[in-house]
Parts: structure tokens; sequence; C-alpha cells
């Protein structure tokens, strides 16, 4: 299970184990209002939902879920951070099967505009309703401070020029360990889905990233950088 924290303003998802059971969708949320780990702070992520945000309740009823949230969730902040934390919860929502929707409730009241800037709220709420607040790449799996082993399964979606980019693992020091090129079932203005599969090679295990990246069709240069930090084991 995933929960969406922020990366530089954008969602980004980070793990978290909660015991099976048939409320896993209200775990998450659960998990994701109580904010930020201490590593997550030192990975570098933030989150956008204020302190104090309550559930009050979710529901499922064919592909959309109904998430009630106390008023504090619409508190303060600037439209960024305001959609920001909607994205958090959609995004956080919509990655169990069968859900591809938020209907976003605020103490029981339904809300089509939200917070204290108005922002217009998609009903429902979809993933793509917060493209802009989604990175070119977005790697779902692995998540920062996961440990893995050789070889590394990469899955994810991208929106970047002709579906192509680059995935790198690199080891403590920012030496590349191996890297591919990978391809997205679509892109260039339209988001795809990539998986992967990366294998490297070291001889102890060792603290590393997954880097992912797209070049630039100007110049060549690295654009739209993801670093995720990993404990990378051995083989």
């Amino acid at each position: 299970m995933a929960v969406y924290l922020l990366s530089d303003g954008r969602v980004a998802p980070v793990h978290r184990k909660v015991a099976a059971s048939s409320g896993v969708a209200r775990a998450a949320l659960e998990s994701l209002l109580e904010g930020p780990t201490t590593q997550d702070a030192a990975d570098g992520l933030t989150s956008a939902v204020p302190s104090g945000t309550r559930l009050n309740g979710i529901s499922v009823h064919g592909s959309v879920a109904t998430v009630d949230l106390n008023g504090t969730f619409g508190s303060g902040g600037t439209s960024q951070s305001e959609s920001a934390r909607l994205a958090q919860v959609t995004y956080t929502v919509t990655q169990f099967p069968g859900i591809s929707g938020v209907e976003f409730r605020m103490d029981g009241r339904t809300v089509t505009t939200f917070g204290s800037n108005g922002l217009t709220v998609d009903d429902p709420a979809t993933r793509t309703s917060f493209e802009a607040l989604t990175p070119a790449i977005l790697v779902e799996t692995p998540t920062a401070g996961d440990s893995v082993i050789s070889p590394l399964h990469v899955s994810g979606s991208a929106d970047v020029f002709e579906a192509t980019f680059q995935l790198e693992v690199v080891d403590s020091s920012g030496q590349s360990l191996a890297a591919v090129t990978v391809h997205a079932s679509s892109g260039t203005g339209t988001r795809g889905t990539f998986t992967a599969t990366v294998p490297y090679g070291i001889t102890a295990p060792e603290d590393g990233a997954l880097v992912a990246y797209d070049l630039s069709p100007k110049d060549g240069s690295r654009q739209d950088v993801v670093n995720i930090p990993l404990h990378l084991g051995a083989e």
C-alpha cells in the first residue's frame, strides 16, 4: 500500500505497511493524514494536507469513492497547496483496483468548490484532474526508502517526448550501476504506463537510488529528473 506525498510539489508515492483487511482504503487515507515520517522528510518529501485533518468516513459506489473529511482539510494555503492536497487524496484512493474517481465531502457536505481560493473540484476527481501535479515520469514501484534486489522491477506512468525515457540505478557515490531505455505505452501529451526491469551488480548491500529522466529534444540534456533513494541488496 502507498500514500502519496509531495516531491518538489508533485505527487510521489511512499509505501506504508498495514494489516490486510477490507478497509485498506481507509487505512491508506488515515496513514496519509498522519503526514510524512522522519525518513520521508529526510528524503525531501512533504504534504499539503493540513495538520489536524481527520477522516470522517469513506464509502465506495461503483468506481467512485466518497471521502468525507473534516473542515480542517479545506483551511489555509494557496491555490497550489489546495490542489496538491486534493491530488494526494485522489492518488492515494485510486491506487486500489476498481476505484477511478473520488467525490469529496467535508463534514458531510459535497464539495464542488474548495478552500479559500474557490478551487473548482471535478465530480468525481480523477488522476487526470491533477495532471499538472503529476511528474512527467511517475515511478510507483519502487518507492523512496524501499529495500530492493537485482533485477529491479520498475513500474509507473509517463508523459514524455516520443514516450521514451531512461532509468538508471546508481550507488551511494552516484556512480551508475546499470541503465536502460524505457518506452511507455504512449507519450508526447498523453500519459502512458510502463514496466521495466533493471539488472544491476554489487558485491555488498549499500544505499543507492533509482534515477529516471528523459533527454531534451533540443540539446540532449537530462530533464524531468526523478531521484528515488533505495537500499540496494546484493545479488
